[in-house]
């Protein structure tokens, strides 16, 4: 059965990627260049976390039930 991954799949993993990129980023840039580049990361994984969509199954139930049909 093949895996189905829906849109907020797609966000954690470029969350991530960016906490990949934060590590990185720590490593190889000067303590400044660092913290600025840190500091921009975090705006995208705010913004990242912004875009979640709510789940489907956690849909709020309506206050009334549908009219019955006759």
């Amino acid at each position: 059965m093949p895996a189905t991954y829906t849109f907020n799949d797609g966000i954690e993993a470029a969350k991530a990627q960016v906490g990949w990129t934060i590590n990185e980023a720590v490593k190889s840039l000067s303590e400044e260049a660092a913290k600025q580049y840190i500091d921009l990361l975090v705006i995208v994984w705010r913004d990242l976390e912004q875009l979640k969509r709510p789940s489907r199954r956690k849909r709020k139930q309506p206050d009334q039930p549908p009219p019955r049909s006759p």
